[in-house]
């Protein structure tokens, strides 16, 4: 195997406490494996954009997705910097000493903002399957609606 470390994450929903997951993904798969995981683990559909927003310096605040620090969903094209794809960089591709905590967003008219911190690495065992990677291995809290109604029925 080219990437023999699976990585571990710590994932906080920051618009509603407390609500986080911890996941492991191989270091093969691609930030939009992870992005796919995430959404996934609020139990929403991924159907829109996103955005892995890196600080200037290792730690910091949430950076504007229009950034020169950010990888993003294969269709998000910015004019300003060139753009990475989530589709193209792989997990084990990124510098976790340099960069222990980074954010991510979905859907940018909602803007669900994600706060991410790197647990560690562990060598991949013969038993793990790779099916099911990304795999959230502990969690907390019930992610929010995805599509919330701000009226009801009655008042339309």
């Amino acid at each position: 195997r080219l990437y023999e470390n699976i990585f571990r994450f710590h994932v906080d929903y920051l618009l509603k406490k407390p609500v986080w997951r911890e996941f492991e993904i191989d270091g093969s798969q691609t930030f939009d494996d992870m992005a796919e995981g995430i959404i996934r683990s609020m139990d929403w559909d991924n159907d829109h954009l996103h955005s892995f927003m890196f600080p200037k310096t290792g730690g910091g605040e949430f950076q504007n997705f229009l950034s020169p620090y950010s990888i993003d969903s294969e269709y998000c094209d910015n004019d300003q910097y060139p753009t990475y794809h989530s589709n193209e960089i792989r997990i084990a591709e990124i510098d976790y000493k340099k960069y222990p905590k980074f954010d991510f967003m979905f859907d940018f008219g909602d803007g669900h903002q994600f706060g991410i911190k790197h647990l560690g690495n562990r060598l991949a065992k013969k038993s793990d399957n790779w099916i099911v990677f990304p795999k959230t291995i502990d969690q907390r809290g019930v992610g929010p609606e995805q599509y919330p109604r701000y009226f009801d029925e009655a008042d339309e």
